[in-house]
């Protein structure tokens, strides 16, 4: 699979990279804002998700763009998640539970509403690794893929 990476951490990325890498996969990355959200004619930004990728990981966590720089990170992995769906990508987000994971105040109803509410059935709309884990997040995309693709369960 190729595997999009929206991470505005330098650190992280080398991670999402080592394991990306050992599980067979290609990374297609992007360190640079200007690359995530494309600008038109005084048009809110959009997510530039590359034509050929198979799955997304994206951070929950940062600034929409270089020109929104809240003291306060965002959700902005959202917007993310929004346009993998609208495209049928599968996509996780990995994100770290300290400080903005499911456990924050402001951040549980995605978790309990979107992740929780439906591991019964076994198909959340999308993943969610909160310690993170990088190789637990391939994993939980590949599964998705592959519950997508008809080789899931």
């Amino acid at each position: 699979m190729k595997i999009f990476i929206v991470e505005n951490n330098h650190r992280e990325i080398s991670y999402a990279r080592l394991a990306i890498e050992k599980f067979g996969h290609e990374i297609v990355e992007c360190e640079n804002h200007s690359e995530w959200f494309i600008e038109e004619d005084r048009k809110p930004f959009s997510i530039n998700i590359p034509d050929g990728v198979d799955g997304v990981i994206t951070d929950l966590m940062f600034h929409l763009s270089p020109y929104y720089k809240e003291k306060t990170e965002t959700p902005s992995g959202l917007l993310v998640v929004i346009e993998a769906l609208s495209k049928s990508l599968p996509v996780v987000i990995c994100t770290s539970g300290a400080g903005g994971g499911h456990h924050s105040e402001s951040m549980s109803w995605i978790f309990d509403g979107f992740i929780r509410a439906r591991r019964d059935d076994n198909h959340p709309p999308f993943g969610w690794e909160e310690e993170k884990n990088w190789f637990n997040a391939v994993k939980l995309l590949e599964q998705i893929h592959a519950q997508q693709n008809g080789g899931g369960e």
